[in-house]
């Protein structure tokens, strides 16, 4: 029994050429990554309360629920949606922003209380999820630049 391989080292050799090429400007995959991973952490990590990554969010502590509940400090107003954690003013949610370049996507958020607050209830993390979106803008990037 024989088994054998061949393949155009030509042509394979162009391809890589145009894939190397491709890859030296990720601006393009890395902001359509960065659109769906803002509208994942914006969205469906605080509409499931954290559970879309893994751990929903513990649930308000006795003093927050009085302080909500009478209108103290930083609850003083309105609210967006006071039943839920983390969304009274709805200022961590907007908070995400995207920030890409050539070879780098950064997801971060600009709100004071996020860094207080990502401890003990994670709103940003790298899952399967996350992996799943990057690699697949990536993927098609790559297929793109290698036609």
């Amino acid at each position: 029994m024989e088994l054998s391989f061949s393949f155009d080292g030509k042509e394979t050799l162009k391809k890589l050429a145009r894939m190397a090429e491709g890859l030296k400007d990720m601006t393009a995959p890395f902001e359509r990554s960065g659109e769906s991973l803002l509208e994942f952490f914006k969205g469906e990590v605080f509409e499931s309360q954290g559970a879309a990554l893994g751990e929903r969010w513990r649930d308000h502590s006795a003093s927050t629920k009085i302080a909500r509940a009478k209108r103290w400090g930083y609850y003083k107003s309105d609210p967006v949606a006071d039943a839920k954690v983390l969304v009274w003013s709805g200022r961590i949610r907007a908070g995400f922003k995207k920030q890409v370049s050539k070879n780098s996507l950064r997801i971060y958020n600009e709100d004071e209380n996020f860094k207080k607050n990502q401890p003990s209830r994670k709103m940003l993390r790298i899952t399967s999820k996350v992996i799943e979106i990057v690699t697949r803008d990536v993927y098609s990037h790559i297929k793109d630049v290698t036609r």
